[in-house]
């Protein structure tokens, strides 16, 4: 027993000493905070499951959403939506009530001699919702609304006021209707509104099969074309919400809610901000799933494209990755433990990078994303993103028998230059160069431009103008 306890505690003595050991190596190295090594940044992503399955979101502007880098999205996912529905009631989600209980609405299809329709419904009250979130909704002008199955449509006018019921028979105004997501509905229809009987209870919904349905302005509006089935985004506004994410590949947008349907991701990304090591903990989509549904896989692919560049809204800010590097980005639209966005973000969108410190980690107000050659020539266009200036030449001149020198101004930021002589490149670091090996009585064009490293790789900026030399 006595030389039991004696080999315990000379472990305990050794243990208590390579700890000691180990906390004084720390102080001459990076020790980071929970959350971890930026070395780490978008390494899970490959193996990242969606937290949760996007059921409902409604953004735009104005809008008070309690989600988001700008407090503009409100969701619910699809669990959250099933307990709704089987509970009829909204309490417990921080909105207050906006619950619709029993209610009917008149609706009108053009079709042949027309149909008039009546349909029963219980569900999500949308004018009660966004109240309950303190939003304004008599500075709603427009109501977009899109499905899960891309029928999106739009209510243009009139959408929290001047829509009612008209009940069967009659060309009076019943009751004001707001508009409504359907989760339990019922529905009789006729060629006439005379005599029509109203439905039998409402009965709920299968899963995804919500209903968007608003009231009319008049008894004869043919409204019930636009009801919308698989309802899972509401966009206030549209035509001044400008918030989405482009390529300069190809055509096409995505909004926030295109992003969440792919899933509701959570994960971390940490840097430096000169004085210690911030984490992140970003909510949003791996960037490897907004590249597909953008459909820009294949041009990820293509031997012409050697890097990704990364664009801000207003275009001041363009930062670029390896394209194998693009499967470590994240596009985020907001934060999942609360944090607040800096006064500087002020659109939905933030990209994730791999990178040590936070300029080349998060990228604010991102926009658009393009895959370029490394002359920065967006691939498959003509376009060209450039990030550094092109540079004055000065001069080119014979210099003595088969060489000549060139000059040119200096390039803030830039790394070094490449110059053009004939077919030849040639790489020079200071602001001027001597170029031999020329063949005597050739003339030759002469061009340079600049250059900066990213990630250990050269990105070139446009070539100065060209001039002559003759030898």
């Amino acid at each position: 027993m006595g030389d039991t306890m004696r080999m315990k505690k000379i472990i305990s003595a050794v243990m208590a000493v390579a700890v000691a050991v180990v906390m004084l190596a720390c102080g001459s190295m990076d020790v980071f905070a929970a959350g971890g090594d930026p070395s780490a940044n978008g390494t899970d992503l490959d193996s990242l499951a969606p937290a949760e399955t996007m059921g409902l979101v409604i953004t735009g502007n104005p809008l008070s959403g309690q989600k988001g880098f700008l407090g503009n999205i409100f969701y619910l996912t699809k669990a959250q939506i099933a307990g709704i529905k089987d509970s009829r009631s909204t309490s417990g989600y921080g909105t207050g009530s906006f619950w619709l209980g029993d209610t009917v609405y008149s609706s009108h299809d053009p079709h042949g001699t027309g149909h008039y329709h009546y349909t029963r419904v219980e569900g999500l009250d949308l004018r009660a919702m966004l109240s309950a979130l303190g939003t304004d909704t008599a500075k709603v002008r427009s109501l977009y609304y899109s499905t899960s199955d891309n029928y999106p449509g739009t209510i243009a006018d009139h959408v929290f006021s001047g829509r009612y019921y008209y009940p069967p028979g009659s060309s009076g105004q019943g009751g004001i209707r707001y508009p409504v997501i359907a989760m339990y509905k019922s529905e009789t229809s006729s060629g006439t509104s005379v005599g029509t009987s109203l439905p039998a209870a409402p009965e709920k919904l299968a899963a995804g099969d919500e209903v968007f349905i608003f009231g009319q302005k008049t008894s004869d509006e043919s409204n019930n074309c636009l009801f919308a089935k698989h309802v899972d985004a509401v966009i206030l506004n549209i035509g001044s919400f400008t918030d989405r994410v482009t390529s300069g590949n190809i055509t096409g947008i995505l909004r926030v809610n295109d992003l969440m349907e792919l899933g509701i991701y959570r994960t971390s990304y940490s840097y430096s901000d000169g004085t210690a090591v911030v984490t992140d903990h970003p909510e949003g989509v791996p960037l490897t799933a907004v590249i597909s549904k953008m459909g820009l896989t294949s041009v990820m692919n293509s031997a012409g494209a050697a890097r990704a560049a990364f664009i801000s809204a207003d275009g001041s800010e363009i930062r670029t990755v390896k394209k194998a590097d693009a499967a470590k980005c994240f596009a985020a639209w907001g934060y999942s433990d609360g944090k607040t966005a800096s006064s500087s973000q002020n659109t939905q969108f933030m990209l994730y990078m791999p990178g040590s410190v936070r300029d080349d980690t998060v990228l604010e107000n991102f926009r658009t994303i393009s895959f370029i050659d490394a002359d920065g020539k967006v691939t498959g266009t003509s376009k060209n993103i450039r990030t550094i200036a092109k540079p004055s030449l000065v001069s080119a001149g014979k210099k003595s028998s088969g060489r000549a020198v060139v000059r040119w101004k200096k390039v803030s930021g830039a790394a070094g230059y490449q110059i053009s002589c004939g077919s030849r490149k040639i790489s020079a670091a200071g602001l001027s160069k001597t170029v031999s090996g020329l063949k005597k009585g050739k003339t030759y064009k002469v061009k340079v431009r600049a250059y900066k490293m990213i990630d250990g790789q050269k990105v070139y900026g446009k070539y100065s103008a060209i001039k002559k030399v003759k030898v």
